[in-house]
């Protein structure tokens, strides 16, 4: 399958700049087990997910109309990670591809 990198990556890439200057509300994590698939990021900006893209070669940026609920499925899991709580009321200052 071809994909044509150029457009996708800098359809990726559109919403960073929506992002610079955000402050985090809150980030949750989709874990399919046993990775982290998707960060979901509720800023005062909109809810945004971060995730790889053509089977991670490079990160997504997509708008979302609500941060997902809290979930726990047996091989599916959208919670708080601890660690990255230290984002939690943090700006993003400077975002680029």
């Amino acid at each position: 399958m071809a994909y044509d990198y150029k457009k996708d990556v800098k359809q990726a890439c559109s919403l960073l700049s929506e992002l610079e200057g955000a402050l985090v509300i809150s980030i949750l994590v989709n874990v399919v087990d046993p990775e982290f698939n998707i960060v979901y990021l509720d800023t005062e900006k909109g809810v945004f997910a971060l995730h790889g893209e053509v089977g991670g070669e490079y990160l997504g940026v997509r708008r979302l109309y609500e941060l997902p609920e809290m979930t726990e499925q047996e091989g599916y899991i959208i919670c708080k990670y601890p660690p990255f709580s230290i984002f939690k009321d943090a700006k993003f200052l400077k975002l680029g591809r």
